[in-house]
């Protein structure tokens, strides 16, 4: 009789995990790795000064939040007196501080070290769950598979596609990466097209025509919304993504709607038919978002 084995991998990506062989050992299976590339400066820091005061600002050059670590050093003939901070920072410009001059007469003097690194993902006791399958509504749920003497194995998270057909985002998020993007970007795979969450978990979606992007750069998308198209290698690689400490990524297992609603794991999606269900395309937006999706309006 043959039998099936079901096994998780990411093609182009060394990854640290354990060996699956059967399919009870699926559940919470964690892969490590690191970041494809990184900004180089992503953190710069500005000052500005006027008669009055002194002005520091942050500007963050990523896409990605970042933990700043500020020690200060020569302080003098300002206020207040400040000896450390610790903050995070959102990408775009960050306002730190605002020092007054004490005296006018006096020049003020000011020495300071900083420590940058990659926020963490939030700490929440459960991940989010659910997530769309992100091959498209009424579609077929075909994973990659080889057949190995009197058993096949399927590659799940490897969704089987046409070239020319749709890629859907699965969840709500900003645009941190695209697969035909050259510009300095934190990237997890080179070539996928990635979307940081709200709760700062990734999903990353490779196999996608770098000439046929739907969406931009710090663009916010939604669950349901096209991405882009599928290449000639007809294949979608879909992995989710969280950030445990500086340059670490933890790929895990996340939780697809099914039929009537029901959470299924990858390893149960296989053969079924794809279902797009309001309520969880909804689950994330806004009542301005929802209001917009519902007169076909949000994008």
């Amino acid at each position: 009789m043959k039998t099936q084995a079901y096994v998780t991998i990411l093609m182009g990506l060394y990854l640290m995990t354990n060996a699956n062989n059967s399919f009870a050992q699926l559940t919470n299976v964690e892969q490590v790795t690191v970041f494809g590339s990184r900004i180089k400066n992503p953190v710069v820091i500005e000052v500005k000064s006027d008669t009055n005061s002194i002005y520091l600002y942050a500007k963050n050059n990523s896409l990605y939040p970042y933990y700043l670590e500020i020690k200060f050093g020569e302080f003098r003939n300002l206020s207040p007196r400040v000896f450390d901070k610790k903050t995070i920072l959102l990408p775009g410009p960050n306002k730190l501080f605002t020092f007054k001059i004490l005296d006018k007469n006096e020049p003020p003097a000011l020495s300071y070290q900083t420590k940058y690194y990659l926020a963490n993902t939030n700490s929440t006791e459960e991940r989010y769950n659910p997530y769309l399958v992100p091959i498209g509504k009424n579609k077929v749920v075909e994973f990659s598979k080889i057949k190995q003497e009197e058993s096949t194995k399927i590659f799940i998270d490897h969704f089987v596609m046409d070239t020319g057909d749709s890629v859907f985002c699965a969840r709500k998020g900003v645009v941190t990466a695209l697969p035909d993007n050259l510009d300095e970007v934190d990237r997890i795979i080179k070539g996928s097209l990635e979307i940081r969450h709200d709760d700062g978990t990734i999903a990353a979606y490779l196999g996608l025509n770098p000439e046929k992007n739907m969406v931009k750069l710090g663009q916010r998308v939604f669950p349901s919304q096209p991405l882009g198209e599928i290449g000639i290698s007809k294949l979608l690689t879909f992995k989710v993504f969280e950030i445990q400490d500086e340059g670490k990524v933890v790929s895990f297992d996340i939780l697809y709607i099914g039929p009537n609603n029901v959470l299924l794991p990858s390893n149960q999606i296989h053969g079924l038919k794809v279902v797009f269900s309001s309520e969880g395309i909804k689950k994330e937006m806004t009542k301005k978002e929802i209001s917009k999706f519902e007169k076909n309006s949000l994008f």
